[in-house]
This record gives C-alpha cells, structure tokens and sequence, in this order.
C-alpha cells in the first residue's frame, strides 16, 4: 500500500514566469516524480534543473562542462554568492547520487528538499537578482 496524497487542490510549486522553460520542464517533472514517490527521479530531475539553470546563465557554455565548474563560473561572475553556491554543490551532489550506482536511496524529504532548493535558487537567479539590479539601474540614473 502506498502512501496517502493530495491530489485537488495541487500542492504543486511553481516557478517564476522569467525563469526558461527548459528550467520549468525539469522543474515540472522533478514533482511528478514526488508525487509517484520516485524519490530517486526527482533528484536527478532537480539536478537537471540546475543544469538548465547554469547554463541559462553562462554564455558559451560547453554543453559537456561539468556541472561543478559551471557552478564555479556561476560565483565567479557573481550570479550567486557563498550560500547559493553551497545549495547549488549540495544538490549536484545529491543528484549525482541517484544519477549513479551509489547505493544511496534519496527519500522523500531529501526529494521535498531538492525541489524547494530548486525554486528557491530560480527565484534568486532569475527574480530578485534581476529585480534588484534594475532597482539599481534606476537609482543610479542608468
């Protein structure tokens, strides 16, 4: 038997308009997976997002850079500062766990975690970043 879920109203997140779709697809399918409770999908599906995100936001990326250096990249050209940079490790991490033949069993928590962690760097990345920084421009005179 599994476990009990909501089903109407969804529970489901949702990303910011100014956030890429390919970002949103990853997104997307990360909480399905929850809600299938492939806990072990949705990390990789979170990792994934993370990937769309970097690359969304470094120009000329190879598309077979390591994520760990694109992240690097990503703090270099402060897009995301010491925190966001260790939520963006934590979450490579976590996925490349369930990504390969670790032995690690994400759970639904970790799953939860990663989809939160997820919204909560696109919201940064792509929201209060850029709403701040034009915040600026206008104080500026810009």
């Amino acid at each position: 038997m599994s476990d009990p879920y909501i089903v109407y109203p969804t529970s489901a997140k949702e990303l910011n308009e100014q956030v890429p779709e390919e970002v949103h697809y990853y997104f997307n399918e990360a909480q399905k997976c929850i809600g299938a409770n492939a806990n072990t999908a949705a990390v990789v599906m979170c990792r994934a997002a993370l990937e769309a995100i970097a690359k969304s936001k470094l120009t000329g990326t190879p598309s077979k850079k390591p994520l760990a250096k694109m992240v690097a990249e990503l703090k270099a050209q402060n897009t995301i500062n010491n925190d966001l940079e260790e939520w963006f490790d934590g979450l490579r991490v976590l996925g490349n766990k369930g990504a390969h033949a670790s032995g690690h069993k994400p759970t639904k928590r970790d799953a939860a975690d990663a989809v939160d962690f997820v919204l909560a760097l696109s919201d940064y990345i792509f929201t209060y970043k850029q709403k701040f920084d034009d915040f600026k421009k206008r104080q500026s005179g810009s």
